[in-house]
Formats: structure tokens, C-alpha cells, sequence
């Protein structure tokens, strides 16, 4: 599942007429809207309402792990202009100095740039980079959900020194300067859809790694060599069931290890 987290009702506007998403009306801590492979959640402004925003949607889709995660919105930027787009490679929390780093691994269709997330608006632009108030407490809680490709930090400008800050823009302008991005961030999402798609670990290999370890004793590294060996096997044949992966008999951790590894030999697969 994609999960979108923005601070501000007129953020999500155009995430929710795209997707088709539907307002879940019996949730009272925060605005949801969810639809078959999409959820989004309000948040209100700051970092505190942003974390909260985020465990409560990674709740609410059943505690998942390895899934997508973005944050969609507006920013400040001292000298790019309004309406200009960017993908987040840096975030910095400017108050704990804590810095994130989402990891861009697939193509995006936008220039990436620093983003330093605020605990009070500031109009000065002292800082060469994007400004906002969320994104550093939303990737550090998306982050224990999922790892640094699947959280990224999507930014449209709305504000900076020739158009600053205290004039702020209206509910239709931000849904006006988000709405033409919306079709690129669909390609971007499900790509990293894709991506989660494959870091998703087999149900099979936890299933017959459970199965021998209930057996046998495994050390750290015998456990990590023992799913390692399981994955090379399911890649060899991807139709094998549980039991079949379950199929060998040993008298210790080692000797089954060492039948894993034979086993894959006459497949004709190096280990």
C-alpha cells in the first residue's frame, strides 16, 4: 500500500480527487481517506501532529511493514521559484540538528535538494534549501516502518524571498500549485511500489526457516546463511512449496547447511 501523510486539508485535495479516495468518517483522531491501494492521512501542522499521523496510519492499514510512504506538500525555498518541484535527499531537523537521508534508488521525475524542517515559520530564507514544519518527524517515524528507499519527501515550493511567507496562499491556490504534479507523483508511487513489491520477504522462507530452528540451534550467522540459502533455492524454482523447502533431515545446523548448499549446487546455481 501507498501512504500519503500531508499536513494540510488543501494538500490532499488533489491526492484524494486523483485516487478517488474516500473519507473514513468513523475516524476521529485524524482526517483518512482510503481506497484500494492508496491511503492518506491529515496531520495539521508540526512535528509532534506529523509523527502522531503517521503510527496512526501505519495502525489504521494494519501495521505493515515495508510499505510506501510519502509526504506531499508545500515549502518554502529562499530563490526557487513558486510552483517548481523537488524530491528531498536530505532532511534536517533544524532545532535537533538530526539529519535523514531518504535513499533515492529509482528515477524521479524532479531535481532533488536539502530540506530543513522548522519548528516555527521563518521568512528570513537564512538557509539555502526547502523549508517546512513535518517532514523530519515524518521520516524518522516512517523509517521504523520501512526502509530509507520506500520514505521519500515530496516538495512543492509556494513561498520564497520575492513572494514570502506571510503571504500565505489561499485553499485553491496550494491545491492549484499541487494538482499538475499529481500524475508525475502516480508514476513515482508506483515505482516504489514496484521496488517494495521486491523487498517484501517470502512468506516461504520465514516458514521453513521457523521449521528448522524449532530442530536445530543456529548461531546469528548460521540464521542469516540458512535464509540466504532458502531464497536461492525459491529463485531457482519458484513454484516450490513450504514443504518441500522443509524436506530435509539432518542432525544439526551445520549438516543442514551444508545439504542446503549441496542442494543448490546440482541445480547448477552457485552459492
Amino acid at each position: 500500500m501507498i501512504h500519503f501523510v500531508v499536513a494540510f486539508d488543501a494538500e490532499a485535495r488533489p491526492l484524494i480527487d486523483h485516487f478517488k479516495l474516500k473519507r473514513q468518517h468513523h475516524e476521529r483522531s485524524f482526517p483518512v481517506y482510503l481506497g484500494e491501494q492508496h491511503a492518506l492521512i491529515v496531520s495539521g501542522a508540526g512535528k509532534i501532529a506529523s509523527a502522531a499521523a503517521t503510527a496512526h496510519l501505519h495502525g489504521l492499514t494494519g501495521f505493515q511493514h515495508q510499505q510506501v510512504w510519502i509526504n506531499f506538500g508545500i515549502a518554502g525555498h529562499p530563490s526557487l521559484p513558486v510552483g517548481e518541484t523537488r524530491l528531498c535527499h536530505q532532511v534536517i531537523d533544524k532545532l535537533s540538528k538530526q539529519v535523514f537521508y531518504p535513499q533515492l534508488v529509482i528515477k524521479s521525475p524532479w531535481p532533488s535538494e536539502s530540506l530543513f524542517t522548522l519548528d516555527e515559520p521563518d521568512d528570513s530564507y537564512a538557509d539555502d534549501a526547502l523549508l517546512d514544519m513535518e517532514a523530519s518527524s515524518f521520516f524518522a517515524t516512517a523509517n521504523r516502518y520501512a526502509t530509507a528507499e520506500l520514505v521519500q519527501v515530496v516538495k512543492v515550493v509556494s513561498d520564497n524571498a520575492e513572494a514570502p511567507i506571510n503571504d500565505i496562499p489561499t485553499k485553491q491556490q496550494i491545491i492549484e500549485l499541487l494538482a499538475p504534479q499529481v500524475e508525475q507523483l502516480k508514476h513515482f508511487s508506483d515505482s516504489l511500489q514496484q521496488l517494495a513489491n521486491q523487498l517484501q520477504p517470502d512468506r516461504r522462507i520465514g516458514e521453513a526457516a521457523a521449521y528448522y530452528q524449532q530442530k536445530f540451534h543456529f548461531s546469528f550467522s548460521q540464521s542469516e546463511s540458512l535464509r540466504h540459502l532458502l531464497q536461492q533455492w525459491i529463485a531457482l524454482d519458484a513454484a516450490i512449496s513450504t514443504d518441500e523447502l522443509c524436506r530435509f533431515d539432518a542432525k544439526s545446523s551445520r549438516q543442514l547447511l551444508e545439504k542446503l548448499q549441496q542442494q543448490i549446487s546440482d541445480a547448477g546455481q552457485p552459492t
